[in-house]
């Protein structure tokens, strides 16, 4: 009856999740617009108070006036983010920025690039002017590019899924009854991984570790759960916020399963490892600091699996071309293979110690 209750809870998390996240029509109807504007088209779009200066071999630009202008023009009314790309760390929170008269509000900085948004209903259909207003020219701030685009991410390797401004034109179309189909279509899948695979190998895995098979589908659910409220709350986020996540639906099945298997996995090791490692010790042994040190920290073995594990989750990533992610990943994955061996290398001389020990007193 528990494990009932808790796959309700999995399934009904899952079909709200895929009904706000997963907007198969926005993904399909969406077309990326980038302008980029630098030192080599700079004359078309800059106005007064600019000039270019070169530093370490590059073509900045830079304001020589209180207030400089730039015109962009855009084909269509829509929500844009315009990103300022510094050559250094400069205070900029002293520029002010207005777009047709309208000020311009800054929504992320860091040490090189700043964002602003650009609500739709502040653009106009062709020309629009940008005027920064700079409080000191002295110490001016070299700029390497200005950039617009009509989304704030994009992604379309490994996991498809795309940020606008919930005033997106492109959020306008609402095809409410093929939401309701892909929610249902996550819902089914959802139930058919639990009640089918998850029971199945549940059995299998009870019967090889000799693991209670109820408890280790019990965990299965507890992942479930874990993993489907995290992106109940990603989609409560972009409802309730003024940016909206949209997944592509067969990228969000994949990255929903594929992580709860991964946590499922991860539960069972532990349950596995402490079965193995814990069974012979009295319950105030288990919690002391040396015993998890010696059972976990410096248990070779853990670090080998560790090493195979990552390289077989890196090998997966290469399928779906994310070779960066996959880099690091491989990175890790060495590191503990390192560990491992080095670990392995101690208890051989510890061993072989005690062997010679031992032979010299008898």
């Amino acid at each position: 009856m528990k494990e009932r209750l808790l796959l309700v809870i999995v399934i009904l998390l899952t079909f709200v999740s895929c009904f706000l996240l997963c907007k198969g029509e926005v993904i399909s109807l969406f077309k990326k617009f980038k302008m980029k504007i630098s030192y080599e088209n700079a004359e078309i779009f800059l106005g007064d108070g600019w000039d270019f200066i070169e530093v370490e071999g590059k073509k900045l630009i830079f304001p020589v006036e209180n207030v400089a202008i730039l015109n962009f023009f855009t084909p269509y009314k829509d929500s844009f983010t315009l990103r300022i790309k510094k050559l250094k760390k400069v205070n900029f929170s002293k520029v002010k920025i207005f777009l047709n008269g309208n000020p311009l509000k800054m929504i992320y900085r860091n040490n090189k690039r700043i964002y602003y948004r650009i609500p739709k209903n502040y653009l106009k259909i062709g020309k629009n002017r940008i005027e920064f207003t700079f409080r000191n020219v002295v110490d001016p701030i070299l700029i390497e590019s200005f950039k617009f685009r009509n989304y704030i991410y994009y992604n379309k390797k490994f996991l498809k899924f795309l940020v606008l401004f919930n005033d997106s034109k492109f959020l306008e179309k609402k095809s409410i009854f093929m939401r309701i189909l892909t929610a249902i279509l996550g819902g089914v899948l959802i139930f058919l991984y639990f009640e089918f695979g998850a029971k199945e190998c549940s059995r299998w895995i009870g019967s090889v570790f000799d693991i209670n098979n109820r408890k280790v589908l019990y965990l299965a659910l507890i992942s479930g759960i874990c993993v489907t409220s995290f992106f109940f709350l990603l989609a409560l986020i972009s409802f309730f916020s003024s940016y909206c996540l949209i997944i592509e639906p067969f990228s969000f099945f994949g990255i929903i399963i594929g992580l709860l298997t991964i946590l499922w996995a991860f539960l069972i090791f532990i349950e596995i490892v402490k079965k193995k490692y814990f069974k012979s010790l009295s319950k105030e042994e288990v919690f002391t600091i040396r015993t998890f040190i010696k059972s976990y920290l410096l248990n070779s073995r853990l670090y080998f699996v560790g090493a195979i594990s990552f390289l077989i989750f890196c090998g997966i990533l290469l399928l779906f071309n994310a070779e960066k992610l996959a880099e690091n990943i491989a990175t890790i994955a060495y590191m503990f293979l390192v560990i491992g061996v080095i670990l392995e290398v101690f208890e051989y001389i510890k061993t072989s110690r005690k062997k010679q020990i031992k032979e010299e007193d008898e």
